[in-house]
C-alpha cells in the first residue's frame, strides 16, 4: 500500500510539472533568471524582430557617375550618404566614413574625429556631382559604435542626377561586414 501511494505521488508530481506551460517551467528553473533589463531588451528587440548591435563596420556601394548611350557619355551624380540612428534612446558614435574609388583606393576621409548621432538623429555626407573620382564602382566604409546594445542604424546612399530634362534617382543600402 505504501509503495502504491508513493508511486501515485511521484506520478502526480511528474504530470503536474509536465503540464506546466513552458514559460512557467523556465521561470521556476534555477538555471538562469532574467533581469528586468534583459526582459525589456528581449521585448524591444527579439520579439519585434529588430536587428541589434554594439557597433559595426558597414560597406556601402555608391555611384559617382554611370555610363549612358553605349558608354559614350557619363551621367554625373550627386551622392548623399546618410547614417540614421534608429534607436529611440541611445546615441551612436561614428568613427569612420571613408570614400574609396572603384579600384579600392582611398579618396577621402570624411571624419577627423568621431561624430555623435543622437537617438533618432542622422548625419549626411555628400559627394558633389562634379566629383567623378570614385567611378561606377565607388564605395564607402562606415564604422559606428554604441555604449550598449541598440537597434542597428540605417546606412544608405541616394544618388541623384539630371540628363537633359530627365532626373535620375536611386538608392543603395549598406552591408554589414563585421559586428563589434
Amino acid at each position: 500500500m505504501k509503495v502504491g501511494l508513493w508511486l501515485s505521488s511521484i506520478s502526480l508530481l511528474i504530470s503536474s510539472v509536465a503540464c506546466q506551460p513552458k514559460h512557467e517551467q523556465k521561470e521556476n528553473s534555477s538555471a538562469h533568471k532574467t533581469t528586468p533589463i534583459e526582459q525589456r531588451d528581449k521585448y524591444r528587440f527579439e520579439e519585434r524582430n529588430i536587428h541589434v548591435s554594439r557597433g559595426q563596420l558597414v560597406y556601402l556601394p555608391v555611384y559617382s557617375n554611370v555610363k549612358l548611350m553605349n558608354q559614350e557619355r557619363d551621367l554625373l551624380l550627386t551622392v548623399n550618404v546618410t547614417v540614421r540612428n534608429t534607436d529611440l534612446e541611445h546615441a551612436i558614435e561614428v568613427s569612420r566614413v571613408d570614400y574609396y574609388d572603384e579600384n579600392g583606393n582611398l579618396i577621402k576621409k570624411y571624419l577627423d574625429q568621431t561624430y555623435e548621432i543622437p537617438a533618432m538623429g542622422s548625419k549626411t555626407f555628400v559627394v558633389d556631382e562634379t566629383d567623378k573620382s570614385g567611378g561606377i564602382g565607388a564605395n564607402f566604409l562606415i564604422e559606428w559604435d554604441a555604449d550598449t546594445l541598440i537597434s542597428e542604424p540605417m546606412i544608405e546612399a541616394v544618388m541623384l542626377g539630371i540628363a537633359g530634362s530627365q532626373g535620375f534617382a536611386f538608392s543603395e543600402n549598406g552591408k554589414v561586414l563585421s559586428n563589434h
